[in-house]
């Protein structure tokens, strides 16, 4: 957890519940509260204007979400789309700035929070710019690989091949050819249909 469940509820947090598939906040809107999830998946995605979906990162249990949006007073430049059942944690603004005010120690944690997402958003970015399919498809597995430190072919790859394809720009026929690509050259495994890294 970026902040303690306990300090949050005390600056009155509250838990809300979500259906698979229901939006948190909407692009465009402005941020009105801080959100952290408890427990389950959400995506963070954007609709092009030639109506393809790109995912900017999935995100799950202990993370936060739309936090540089809420501190710099912009409107939401994605979608928050849960992709299980959640309970999230959201506390409205003004009781989360005072928060902020009243401990500043939490800064620290949030900050370094912020510069984590700033840096996956680099890579995210620049792995737009790959022009090879199977190297786009296995960086964004290795980097959500790398922050579980688990061992070779032992990460089950929590996407579906359309997450992936959202997450690479590709599209869903050319993740299915490259990851059958990557298996071929034992740079990953195919069990039961589920990719491991």
């Amino acid at each position: 957890m970026i902040i303690s469940e306990t300090l949050l509820l005390e600056y009155g947090a509250v838990y809300k519940l979500y259906d698979k598939n229901e939006i948190i906040f909407s692009e465009n809107s402005s941020p009105q509260f801080y959100f952290q999830i408890i427990k389950g998946s959400v995506e963070l995605t954007h609709n092009t204007p030639n109506g393809r979906e790109f995912t900017h990162d999935i995100v799950s249990d202990g993370q936060s979400i739309g936090e540089f949006f809420l501190l710099s007073d912009r409107r939401f430049s994605c979608s928050a789309i849960t992709i299980t059942e959640c309970e999230i944690l959201m506390v409205c603004k003004s009781s989360f700035m005072h928060l902020l005010h009243k401990h500043p120690e939490i800064n620290s944690s949030l900050l370094v929070n912020i510069s984590k997402q700033m840096a996956d958003q680099y890579m995210m970015s620049s792995n737009l710019f790959n022009t090879d399919p199977s190297s786009k498809i296995e960086n964004v597995i290795s980097h959500f690989k790398n922050e579980q430190n688990s061992p070779q072919f032992g990460f089950e790859v929590p996407f579906t091949r359309r997450q992936l394809a959202n997450l690479t720009g590709l599209r869903v026929e050319t993740v299915i050819r490259a990851v059958k690509k990557l298996e071929s050259q034992h740079r990953l495994k195919i069990f039961n249909r589920r990719i491991y890294i």
